[in-house]
């Protein structure tokens, strides 16, 4: 047995979240404020539950490739797999001491909630019935409520002696905890706290929940008409009272932060509104939403289907289909099992230097290699070192598609075939990728058409570069006129232009690709060809660049 560590980390963090909104709801409703605890112990109850069959996050990782010997093993190697080992023994096969500690504290809890019951159930055999759900014990100095499903109101002897706006507003209180069933859910807590008795944040959240469920039975009291200041005076009253018997149960309930209900009862213009249903459900529903997923969401990490290579030579084993239990071998004959299934694995070596147009070599360049073994897709990354180089000593045998990427350049795509024990080598020179423009010309349609006339729109396609490239940037823009024969006829439709921007940063070569109309594409490459732009630089030094530039007229 281990222990839930994880478990732990997320009731934690549980508490945390619901912590921070009962602090930032300080001068709120205590009564929900009490709610969101509840919510809190109840996700926390439930966490179990929900990292067994909550929702999983799936992250998918590439796994390195399995290959499977078929060649026999050596005897050696045979016969120390097969060897019987004896059983664990020592620290490892018994329960750690942290388990003990935590089992023991845990019995350490339950026993004093169960003595607590035992001690209210004897409470209320002793007590004497006044009305139903109303009675009286001289074993306590203070009014409570008890029981979980049949609830009692249990004062002390001496309420005989209080004045009567006294006993009424001790007696809303009381009825305020029996119509919220406080009793019922202040078990929730408790046990929670037994599982936790370790973390201090659970047995604080305990505490905090308590003190509202009385902070909210003390706005029911002066919602009922009863005067805060004089009931705050009371409640002192009965404090002082309970030195005589400080064993009374659930004193407590009264004593705790006594300070904050004093306040709260004395201070003016606070909400003491009672919750509605509707507020009530949306609260718990956001809270429940927002913690339950913070206690059942997990991810988990999801490996592709691992390729399997096999040389057929021989059987793995004189034993048909028997596996191979490597794991409970000894270290030496790990390595040696792993030496065996290496040489037992038909493969050669592929490497190449990636460089730029000018001979440079790139560092940093992504390199992809993936191959079709059987029915699984076998994929290899690495990434080309300071001098350029990259490299996989060893890759079974076939044919696999490299593919070298690198911000700013276009990537490199070849096909190579790896033979057994052969040696192959690709040398890459990445071009410089093409800067792109797009223009939008907007023209007024003609008067039987026409809409309102919209300003020209230009949008930019950023190019995505990186290394010693230093893509060219457009400084010079003349924009393209719509032809007066084609608006004329209602002619719409895009240019693409085709050209290179030479070491000067001037237009040359352009030309219009694709079925453009003749009008439109003249007056696309007219414009385009009085454009300038900073020269594109590779390494420091100016080189010429293709650039792509779609002009698009429309009319409104």
């Amino acid at each position: 047995m281990s222990l839930p560590i994880e478990y732990f980390l997320r009731v934690t963090a549980i508490f945390a979240i619901a912590l921070a909104v009962t602090s930032a709801w300080r001068r709120g409703s205590p009564a929900l404020r009490h709610l969101i605890w509840i919510c809190a112990f109840g996700i926390a109850a439930g966490t179990p539950l929900f990292l067994q069959f909550g929702p999983r996050i799936h992250i998918e990782s590439p796994a390195p490739p399995v290959a499977v010997p078929t060649a026999p093993l050596s005897t050696a190697v045979r016969a120390a797999i097969d060897a019987p080992h004896p059983p664990r023994s020592g620290p490892a096969a018994r329960m750690p001491l942290l388990e003990i500690a935590w089992l023991a504290g845990t019995l350490v809890c339950l026993t004093r909630m169960w003595t607590a019951s035992r001690k209210v159930r004897a409470l209320l055999k002793d007590a004497v019935v006044i009305e139903p759900g109303l009675a009286e014990s001289d074993a306590i100095a203070t009014a409570m409520t008890l029981g979980v499903f049949r609830r009692w109101i249990l004062l002390p002897r001496e309420h005989r002696s209080w004045d009567a706006e006294l006993l009424r507003g001790v007696l809303l209180h009381e009825r305020e905890h029996v119509r919220r069933r406080d009793c019922l859910t202040q078990w929730l807590p408790n046990l929670i706290c037994a599982v936790h008795w370790f973390n201090p944040l659970v047995w604080f959240a305990r505490s905090e929940m308590l003190c509202d469920a009385e902070r909210a039975c003390d706005d029911a009291v002066v919602r009922a008409g009863v005067d805060g200041g004089l009931f705050a005076r009371d409640l002192v009253g009965i404090v002082q009272s309970l030195q005589g018997k400080g064993n009374s149960l659930m004193s407590t309930a009264v004593t705790t932060k006594l300070e904050r209900r004093i306040a709260r009862l004395v201070a003016p213009g606070v909400d003491r509104q009672s919750l509605s249903a509707l507020r009530a459900a949306t609260v718990a529903g956001v809270a429940l939403l927002l913690l339950g997923s913070i206690a059942g969401v997990k991810a988990e990490r999801t490996f592709k289907a691992q390729p399997v290579v096999s040389n057929p030579v021989g059987a793995i084993s004189a034993k048909p289909q028997e596996p191979v239990q490597v794991a409970q071998a000894t270290r030496p004959v790990r390595r040696a099992v792993a030496l065996q299934v290496a040489q037992a694995t038909p493969s050669g070596s592929l490497s190449g230097i990636v460089t730029d147009p000018s001979g440079a070599v790139i560092v940093g360049a992504t390199v992809r290699v993936a191959g079709l073994m059987g029915t699984a897709v076998q994929a290899y990354s690495t990434v080309s070192d300071a001098a350029g180089q990259w490299s996989f000593p060893s890759l079974p045998a076939g044919t696999y598609g490299v593919e070298i990427t690198d911000p700013g350049f276009s990537s490199f795509k070849r096909s190579v075939t790896i033979s057994p024990g052969s040696t192959s080598q690709v040398n890459s020179p990445l071009a410089i990728g093409r800067v792109s423009e797009a223009v939008t010309i907007t023209a007024e349609r003609p008067a039987a058409i026409a809409t309102p006339l919209s300003a020209a729109q230009t949008q930019t396609v950023p190019l995505h570069v990186g290394g010693m490239v230093e893509p060219a940037r457009l400084i010079r823009k003349v924009t393209p006129t719509f032809p007066p024969s084609a608006k004329a006829q209602g002619i719409e439709g895009s240019v693409t232009i085709e050209a290179i921007i030479d070491k000067a940063g001037f237009i040359s070569s352009a030309r219009a690709v694709g079925g453009s109309r003749p009008e439109l594409a003249q007056a696309a490459l007219d414009a385009v060809q009085q454009w300038q732009y900073t020269p594109a630089r590779l390494n420091g030094e100016s080189v010429d660049v293709l650039t792509e530039i779609t002009v698009s007229f429309t009319l409104q």
